[in-house]
């Protein structure tokens, strides 16, 4: 008779899309006792089941691949502090805007005598790895791992029959530390550091999503696919996404090659229309892309650098700043007027010429000279 390997628990921070559409049953897959913790009393409720068991599906080319996934609880993050102690290892799956919030309370739910605790960063930005590092310090070991997906929060109504928890995700990446713990890695990505992957992320996938998002809502659309074959659109992306790659190639951040397949990878589950991703999601949390260091701004300042015409990125930072699904954004619109807009969300030192490109286009569409 063999011992069965002891199984590790997770606790996973964020209930949400990526929570427990992509990471839990892959998790769970990988070994891990999967726990939950949130801030949301109504998802919290939802948990509460008998069974222990919810259903999420994976989008395929041709269908759905429905999925079982088995927890042991889900408990708001104020109400965790004695599972801390039980579990093996934290994963946070929240929006990075949350991050520290939620990062510091677990930090602080950490007693002197709690067991050592392995913190896995789904964020592969420098930055964050450096911030939970320093947090965690002595306390935890922060081990970066590579979370590559498309998710949506909300899946079709005849899933949802099926489980109210059910969220659809795109067939996706995960790597995780150790031998074997590697799931459904392209070749085009293979032998990476998820430092490297993470900046194919975000300069070819995340750009993609966010310009189709922001150029989409302006032309009525609501999910994402609906956007893909707008050719209009589309091509405009393509081209945009195509001087990045040509660029990240000139600077020997990745190969041509392997840049050709990643795009081919993320426009095809972009265009998945399964998923249906609403613009609502994808687009969220446009000032985080606009302001100084944001996304937007990296790549108008690299074209610029570069060389390259920048008409294309000033275009889709144009209609971020008219994005209607961020309220903090639509606020500041009603008090300020163009250049105080401008200046408040993107920093003073904006380039001259992108200054006035903006301020024209925001002027042009309070007078409603705006094409569609």
């Amino acid at each position: 008779m063999t011992d069965e390997p002891v199984k590790k628990s997770i606790l996973i921070v964020g209930a949400g899309a990526i929570g427990r559409g992509f990471l839990a049953p892959r998790l769970v897959e990988a070994g891990y006792d999967v726990c939950f913790a949130d801030r949301d009393p109504s998802l919290i409720r939802e948990f509460d089941r008998d069974d222990k068991i919810f259903k999420t599906v994976t989008v395929l080319e041709d269908g759905y691949d429905l999925l079982e996934a088995p927890y042991t609880a889900c408990l708001h993050i104020n109400d965790i502090g004695q599972l801390i102690d039980q579990t093996d290892c934290v994963v946070f799956a929240v929006d990075e805007r949350d991050l520290k919030d939620a990062a510091g309370e677990i930090r602080r739910l950490l007693r002197p005598d709690s067991n050592a605790l392995a913190v896995l960063n789904i964020y592969s930005n420098p930055e964050i790895q450096t911030y939970l590092e320093t947090l965690f310090q002595q306390r935890a070991e922060v081990q970066p791992i590579t979370v590559d997906c498309l998710v949506s929060p909300k899946a079709p109504s005849e899933l949802m029959h099926i489980d109210p928890l059910c969220v659809t995700a795109a067939s996706g990446t995960l790597i995780l530390p150790g031998e074997g713990n590697q799931y459904n890695i392209p070749l085009c990505i293979r032998g990476m550091k998820a430092e490297e992957i993470w900046r194919l992320q975000q300069f070819l996938d995340l750009s993609a999503q966010l310009s189709l998002s922001y150029l989409g809502v302006h032309k009525g659309y609501q999910y994402l696919h609906e956007v893909a074959v707008d050719s209009e659109v589309y091509l405009k992306v393509l081209h945009l996404i195509r001087q990045i790659r040509d660029i990240l190639d000139k600077m020997g951040m990745c190969s041509d090659k392997s840049m050709n397949e990643y795009i081919k990878i993320c426009l095809n589950r972009i265009r998945n229309n399964r998923l249906r991703l609403p613009l609502e999601h994808s687009g969220k949390h446009p000032i985080n892309y606009l302001e100084a260091g944001g996304l937007l701004q990296q790549i108008y300042q690299i074209f610029k650098d570069q060389g390259h015409p920048t008409d294309g990125i000033t275009e889709i930072m144009l209609h971020a700043f008219l994005y209607p699904y961020c309220p903090f954004l639509q606020r500041k619109r009603e008090l300020l007027d163009p250049t105080q807009l401008i200046e408040d969300v993107c920093g003073p030192n904006l380039p001259t010429e992108l200054m006035h490109h903006l301020l024209d286009g925001l002027q042009g569409y309070e007078k409603g000279s705006l094409d569609r």
